[in-house]
């Protein structure tokens, strides 16, 4: 609802409150506002961000009554007529990618995305999540792409070859993310790895 409103840098401090797991919880804004930090913050380029615009599609079909509660008033208005509904992520990703904005608040978007993206792979890698590592590199590659739209490619996979370095004995998700990596189009291929 924040970002519906326009209100990008309320999400974005709603989601910074919010616990680095539990992703998959219908009163967690991560699967929706990390996604719209990285559109926010690459407009107009947020046609160019596959890794994002997919991490946003996930939101399609979740029950984000809890966490509508928790930001506001609930709606008694009842269910939609048919034939009118349009799916949340597209609703979400044309708010971010129109936000009116500043060069410094799109700055501060992008670092808030990359924060986000940091402490949720090291959550998730540090305690093992062997089943999220996918969805780790997903939202890596998420970031990188970003990243890659501003700052260039080589930035990007700088970014990448740095997280995958970061965990050198976490072989599954140095696959993950390796593999997620060569799938953007955005993105180039990780480089092998230095022994």
């Amino acid at each position: 609802m924040l970002v519906l409103a326009g209100r990008i840098d309320d999400a974005s401090a709603l989601f910074r409150q919010s616990d680095p797991l539990g992703w998959s919880r219908s009163d967690h804004p991560g699967p929706a506002v990390v996604p719209v930090l990285l559109i926010a913050a690459t407009a107009p380029e947020a046609d160019y961000l596959p890794a994002a615009t997919a991490l946003l599609a996930a939101v399609d079909g979740r029950d984000w009554r809890a966490l509508a509660r928790s930001v506001g008033p609930e709606d008694d208005s009842g269910p939609a007529e048919a034939g009118t509904l349009v799916e949340l992520s597209a609703l979400l990703a044309a708010r971010a990618a129109t936000a009116s904005s500043t060069a410094d608040q799109r700055a501060r978007w992008l670092r808030d995305a990359g924060a986000a993206t940091d402490t949720r792979v090291a959550a998730i890698v540090s305690a093992k999540h062997r089943g999220a590592y996918d969805r780790a590199a997903q939202l890596a590659t998420a970031y990188a792409e970003a990243v890659a739209a501003i700052d260039g490619t080589s930035a990007a996979t700088a970014i990448l070859t740095g997280l995958r370095d970061r965990y050198p004995r976490h072989v599954a998700f140095r696959s993950a993310l390796e593999g997620a990596a060569r799938r953007s189009p955005r993105l180039s291929p990780l480089p092998s790895r230095r022994r």
